[in-house]
């Protein structure tokens, strides 16, 4: 015969374990039971009644959105679980819409006393922004099995703690760190009752949103396309390789430039070599004409030359454009890519531009003026 008792002592020696070894748990969660109290420590939030339901709303086979969060079911059961409006046929809510939650421990395996994989139901709520703080009205959710709550994190989706609901709990919430990106939370039956759930109303929902993280301005580098040469012709039929040269300066070296983010057009290079090609012009962000050309000469600078397949290159302008280039049309271009790590991958842009040369050899090219 099953020892129910000895199986949950062993469950609460594993769980102490993993609260033990889990290095998520170890993260600054505070816990509040006042609702004032909650809103006192976070100022702005959002919230979210279910007053736009007009019907009951099940969420036992698919998720219901409810706007900034969705509902879900995971596991068996049809008991509950669903968007209720009145008339309400339960007594643990405050009379208004709201989640009527059902949770259930499931099958508990022998050895362990824990739930067996596939038998519990668990219910997540998932939001569609990361969050760093929540908190909700509980209605009835410390009556049988009692209720547990993941906070998942937005990045690896790993725990970042397991709380447990206080008994006769009211209003729960909680506040972590607002670096923590938190997207989802599952509530789930703490302890077996075998045919007991626990079942409760979740009403007045309350979260702050995670403050999206500045987008910082990108750096301004010369560019060069086809150093050496002015105007930057591009013969159509090339089967060859594109240069570009991001030009060295005093504000940025060359060498502090992430190979690896560089796109011209949306593509990489293929290769790349440091050099020193040219000196740019001034100002580099500005050209108004195709003959506006760097100098050809060296400056002392160091610069990173990269090559593109010109065939690729040129598919990727028509995919830009929609449409196929035309002979001697100007089209102006825009790198991109970032700074190493070490430099918080700051993001620079450079532009210059090619003139399309559909038939013929590039007779065209003229050397690079000393135009600064």
């Amino acid at each position: 015969m099953f020892n129910y008792q000895k199986a949950y002592l062993i469950w609460l020696m594993f769980m102490a374990s993993f609260v033990l070894t889990a290095p998520t748990t170890n993260a600054a969660v505070i816990h509040y039971t006042s609702r004032a109290e909650w809103e006192a420590a976070v100022g702005t939030f959002s919230e979210e009644d279910f007053s736009s339901f007009t019907s009951d709303t099940s969420f036992h086979t698919s998720p219901v959105d409810v706007g900034p969060f969705t509902l879900e079911l995971v596991g068996p059961g049809y008991f509950r679980n669903l968007i209720e409006v009145p008339l309400l046929p339960f007594t643990d809510n405050n009379g208004t819409a709201h989640a009527s939650i059902w949770t259930d421990f499931g099958s508990p395996d022998e050895e362990t006393g824990t739930s067996i994989p596939g038998t519990a139901a668990t219910v997540t709520m998932t939001f569609a922004e990361t969050f760093s703080a929540w908190g909700a009205f509980f209605y009835g959710a410390t009556t049988a099995e009692r209720l547990d709550i993941d906070v998942i994190l937005d990045f690896g989706g790993g725990i970042l703690k397991t709380i447990q609901l206080p008994e006769d709990v009211v209003f729960f919430g909680f506040v972590t760190d607002p670096q923590e990106s938190l997207i989802s939370l599952t509530f789930r039956s703490r302890n077996y009752i075998m045919g007991l759930g626990e079942g409760f109303g979740l009403d007045n929902v309350v979260w702050v949103p995670t403050s999206p993280a500045p987008i910082p301005e990108a750096t301004m580098v010369p560019v060069d396309i086809k150093p050496g040469s002015c105007t930057n012709l591009l013969n159509t039929k090339s089967q060859g390789v594109l240069s570009v040269a991001i030009l060295g300066t005093n504000d940025v070296a060359v060498y502090d430039v992430d190979e690896s983010s560089i796109t011209l057009a949306g593509i990489s290079p293929i290769r790349s070599t440091y050099e020193d090609v040219a000196t740019p012009f001034e100002p580099s962000m500005e050209k108004v004409s195709d003959f506006d050309c760097p100098d050809e000469n060296p400056d002392g600078f160091l610069d990173l030359v990269l090559q593109f397949k010109t065939q690729e290159f040129l598919e990727a302008v028509e995919a830009l454009l929609g449409r196929e280039v035309e002979d001697n049309e100007v089209v102006w271009l825009t790198l991109h890519g970032n700074l190493l790590e070490q430099f918080d991958n700051t993001p620079i842009k450079g532009e210059d531009m090619v003139v399309i040369k559909k038939r013929g050899k590039e007779k065209g090219d003229k050397k690079k003026k000393g135009v600064q």
